[in-house]
């Protein structure tokens, strides 16, 4: 919540109150957590997300049956939703809701082909001493391609190292305070001249 949602696309959507769809690209599906809280957030205040999601190892079908996600935010209302969200074809565009589209792409991050496509970007990925290659210009160049002018990148990462491999790119850098027990997190913004994401 504080880190793709409060920070990314709440703050993303109060400062552009024209658009009427937003397109969101997470790096790292994982237990679709990111694409569930965007799915309420796009049904509570009724604009659309197209949401892209590419995962190279994705999570059991017998784990995913156990999350509890969808009891513990808003007391089970979206169940059905949630379910979908695991249950939809990898590889293919489908309408899990009136205001949520979901394509999970089963590939590894150095695959992706997407350019000038994305408003948002949840940087997801294990951390970087975990996976460090998620985390080096080559794969941030390609996810930077994939954004359109003025779209924002989010990550709970703040190492150091990460950062100037953004600010390498072209990405502009805001440190944000992190939620409870991590001290910062990262946003990154790809800007045209002369514009600010405040």
């Amino acid at each position: 919540m504080h880190v793709f949602i409060l920070a990314g696309i709440n703050k993303f959507m109060k400062l552009n109150t024209s658009k009427k769809t937003i397109k969101i690209f997470e790096v790292g599906f994982g237990t679709g957590l990111n694409a569930f809280l965007s799915l309420i957030y796009a049904e509570r205040f009724g604009f659309h997300v197209n949401y892209t999601a590419i995962e190279a190892f994705p999570v059991k079908k017998e784990i995913t049956e156990q999350l509890n996600y969808s009891l513990i935010i808003e007391e089970g209302k979206y169940r059905s939703e949630f379910n979908y969200i695991h249950q939809s074809d990898w590889n293919k565009m489908e309408k899990i809701t009136k205001y949520f589209s979901l394509q999970k792409d089963l590939c590894h991050f150095n695959k992706i082909q997407y350019i000038n496509c994305f408003d948002l970007v949840y940087f997801d990925a294990f951390a970087p001493d975990e996976q460090s290659e998620s985390w080096e210009t080559p794969l941030l160049a390609i996810i930077y391609e994939s954004m359109k002018k003025e779209a924002v990148l989010l990550t709970y990462c703040a190492q150091g190292q990460f950062r100037r491999n953004l600010k390498s790119l072209g990405f502009e850098i805001e440190s944000l305070p992190g939620p409870k027990g991590k001290r910062e997190i990262t946003r990154g913004l790809k800007l045209n001249e002369n514009n600010r994401f405040i």
